[in-house]
């Protein structure tokens, strides 16, 4: 267990069902390294292999304390696994007795990295804050789960008013204005004044993305950036669900080598949500960027932007006749001008000699199985045969 490469999952079942559960690290984290290390290797692993992690496990595994601050690794599974999957495991931790107080504690906490649409768990979260008997910490960590649940629009927040109110009237009568008051304000505001709430949500998503321009380069393995990129689908959430267009160049700036573990994909779902004629000087502005990182993110976004603004067809067909540009670009900007072609966002009709030309540059790459440039050699082909149907 002492090094990751001997970790399988029966090695890692070992260990967990041998730390049932690991010990009290609230004095004293310091006396506990060696099996605190084991556990991080053993969340790792699970984090990795997390469609086949056994969550009870990972729950009665917690001690009292945080584990010297390792047990905030165990937020990284429950963020990137399916929520129905892992829902009915937490739902158990928080209304039953099955589970230590240390589990409960820890189950609230990571419920907050969790995207969840479940009304039954959200009532649980909400249940758990509304219990005066409820231990202070397991009330503080659900009303910040409840609040970031929100925060992403998951449930109907109009739904829960009253009893968010009655809840906040109580804390206050009874003078135990604690941190968890604070932080369950924040789902009363999306109720009493929504407009407010996403001032102030849209301005802290601002902020961040102006702190990352651009983000770090997720390809460099000497870096860790997986908080970063945590923190920026957070952002990307938040405007798909209220988009603005004064996000957008921030979004494409903030683009850093890498593909972000493949979070920046998912910028799509709040570009589909702007007015394409409204977003397409961005679009220009970061195709011609001097950061390859930015040009190259982008460009893959062309793909479904529908948009038929002339600057912007003009820019893509300059990506494309660039022979210094990087091919992966050239490719995806033919692609994106043979979709526009074809449902008619511009006449390609009129661009018969320009697209000759530059399948005569492209020829060379046809049987180039190395070099993203022969799908733009295809896609252009593909453009100039639909000038003859």
């Amino acid at each position: 267990m002492k090094h990751q490469i001997e970790l399988t999952r029966e090695t890692a079942l070992a260990f967990l069902n041998a730390h049932q559960p690991m010990p009290d690290t609230r004095d004293d984290a310091s006396g506990w390294k060696d099996v605190i290390d084991e556990w991080k290797l053993v969340c790792e692993y699970f984090h990795i292999h997390r469609s086949d992690a056994p969550i009870p496990l990972i729950l009665r595994s917690f001690g009292g304390g945080d584990g010297g601050g390792a047990y905030r690794r165990f937020g990284d599974i429950v963020f990137h696994s399916f929520p129905e999957k892992i829902e009915p495991y937490f739902i158990e931790a928080l209304t039953t007795n099955s589970y230590s107080l240390p589990a409960r504690v820890q189950a609230a906490k990571a419920s907050a990295e969790m995207r969840s649409e479940n009304s039954e768990f959200h009532e649980v979260l909400l249940s758990r804050v509304e219990d005066p008997n409820e231990d202070d910490e397991v009330r503080y960590a659900c009303a910040t789960a409840f609040a970031f649940i929100g925060f992403r629009g998951l449930f109907d927040v109009d739904k829960y008013r009253e009893r968010i109110e009655t809840v906040i009237a109580k804390e206050r009568e009874e003078n135990k204005v604690y941190d968890y008051v604070l932080y369950f304000q924040r789902p009363r505001d999306i109720i009493e004044a929504f407009d407010g709430f996403l001032l102030r949500a849209k301005e802290q998503g601002l902020e961040f993305l102006r702190a990352h321009q651009p983000m770090p380069d997720t390809d460099d393995l000497t870096i860790n950036c997986e908080d970063w990129v945590r923190e920026w689908e957070r952002v990307c959430e938040h405007f798909t669900n209220s988009p603005c267009i004064e996000a957008l160049p921030l979004f494409f700036g903030s683009f850093g080598g890498g593909d972000g573990y493949g979070v920046y994909q998912t910028l799509n779902g709040y570009i589909e949500k702007l007015d394409p004629e409204e977003a397409a000087p961005y679009f220009v502005e970061a195709l011609n960027s001097p950061s390859a990182a930015v040009r190259e993110q982008v460009s893959e976004f062309t793909i479904e932007f529908e948009s038929s603004n002339p600057e912007y067809i003009e820019t893509l067909w300059q990506r494309v006749e660039d022979s210094n540009e990087i091919p992966r670009i050239r490719s995806w900007c033919s692609g994106a001008l043979t979709a526009r072609g074809e449902e008619g966002s511009y006449d390609f009709s009129q661009c018969v000699d320009r697209i000759k030309r530059n399948i005569e540059k492209l020829e060379e790459y046809k049987n180039d199985r190395k070099s993203s440039l022969r799908y733009a050699l295809k896609d252009l082909q593909d453009l100039l045969d639909s000038v003859s149907k």
